[in-house]
C-alpha cells in the first residue's frame, strides 16, 4: 500500500510541474546573446510584447570593434529599424522571418525541472522548467521558464538561417520585469522618420 502511495504522490507531482504554465505577454529585461557558430556577442535591454509582436533592444555587440545598436522589430508590419548609437543613422529593412512568441508552444515537450541556487533559505533558489518544441522556420528551440510566475530565463535555437547555414543562439534573460517602462518604446526611432 505504501509503494502505491509514494507512486501516485510521484505521478501527481510529475504531471503538476509538466503542465505548462502561462508566461508574460509583456516584459523588459537585460539579455545576453551569443551565437556559438560565428562568436557574435551581444548584451543590452529588451522590450517584448508578444499581443503586438513588438521586440525593442538596445544592445552593445562585441567583436573585432564593439558598436552599439537600438533596434525595433515590428514583426507584424514585417519592419526592422535599427540605430547605430555612435553615427546616430537608420537604416531600414524587411523582416523575412516569422515572429515565435517567447511562451511554451503547444507542441512542447516538458524535459524537466531543476533548482538554480538552493531552496535551503528564503530568497536563495528558484525552480526552473525546460521545455522544447519545433519552430515554425523547422529549427529545435529550448527554453527555461521559472515554475513560479512563468518567467523567461533562457531561450536556445538550433536550426538554419535564410541562407541556410547551420544557426545556434542562445539567448539569458536577467532583472525581467513584468509590462513595459512607456508604450512608446515601441515607437519607430525619430532618426528613421
Amino acid at each position: 500500500m505504501r509503494a502505491i502511495v509514494i507512486f501516485l504522490v510521484f505521478v501527481t507531482a510529475n504531471y503538476v510541474s509538466s503542465v505548462p504554465c502561462v508566461a508574460l505577454s509583456t516584459w523588459e529585461a537585460t539579455f545576453e546573446a551569443h551565437d556559438h557558430y560565428t562568436g557574435y556577442y551581444a548584451r543590452g535591454r529588451m522590450a517584448y510584447d508578444k499581443t503586438g509582436e513588438k521586440v525593442r533592444t538596445v544592445e552593445a555587440i562585441k567583436g573585432n570593434a564593439t558598436v552599439a545598436y537600438d533596434s525595433l522589430y515590428l514583426f507584424n508590419k514585417h519592419a526592422h529599424y535599427r540605430v547605430d548609437l555612435k553615427t546616430k543613422k537608420c537604416s531600414k529593412e524587411a523582416l523575412n522571418f516569422k515572429f515565435e512568441p517567447i511562451e511554451i508552444h503547444a507542441n512542447s515537450t516538458y524535459l524537466g525541472e531543476v533548482i538554480i541556487g538552493s531552496l535551503n533559505g528564503i530568497g536563495t533558489g528558484v525552480i526552473v522548467q525546460s521545455w522544447a518544441h519545433k519552430s515554425s522556420s523547422g529549427g529545435q528551440v529550448f527554453q527555461t521558464f521559472t515554475s513560479h510566475d512563468c518567467i523567461p530565463v533562457s531561450h536556445s535555437y538550433y536550426g538554419k538561417n535564410s541562407a541556410g547555414k547551420d544557426m545556434h543562439y542562445h539567448f539569458d534573460y536577467y532583472d525581467v520585469r513584468p509590462g513595459v517602462s512607456s508604450p512608446e518604446i515601441f515607437d519607430v526611432p525619430k532618426s528613421c522618420m
